[in-house]
C-alpha cells in the first residue's frame, strides 16, 4: 500500500488508500493490544469489547429466532 500511495493516484483513489491504510494500522493496534493483555480466551473482556453487533435478517441456517414482535431479523455479534 505504500508503495501504491506514492504514485499518482486520482483524488478518489489517494481518499480511498488514506483510509484503508488508517484501518490496516487501527487493526494492528488491536491486535498489539490484545496480545499486551494477555487475551487467551473469547470471554476475556479486550476481547469482546473488539465485537460489534449486527441487526440482520435471519436465514433458514441462522436456527430457532427469538420470540419478540419482530422474527424476520436478529442481533448478530462478529
Amino acid at each position: 500500500m505504500i508503495k501504491l500511495v506514492r504514485t499518482k493516484l486520482e483524488p478518489l483513489q489517494r481518499t480511498a488508500m488514506g483510509a484503508l491504510i488508517v484501518i490496516d494500522v487501527h487493526a494492528i493496534e488491536v491486535v498489539r493490544n490484545l496480545i499486551a493483555a494477555r487475551v487467551e480466551n473469547i470471554n476475556d473482556f479486550p476481547w469482546t469489547s473488539q465485537l460489534r453487533y449486527y441487526w440482520e435478517p435471519l436465514k433458514e441456517t441462522d436456527g430457532e429466532p427469538y420470540k419478540g414482535e419482530d422474527v424476520t431479523h436478529d442481533v448478530f455479534a462478529k
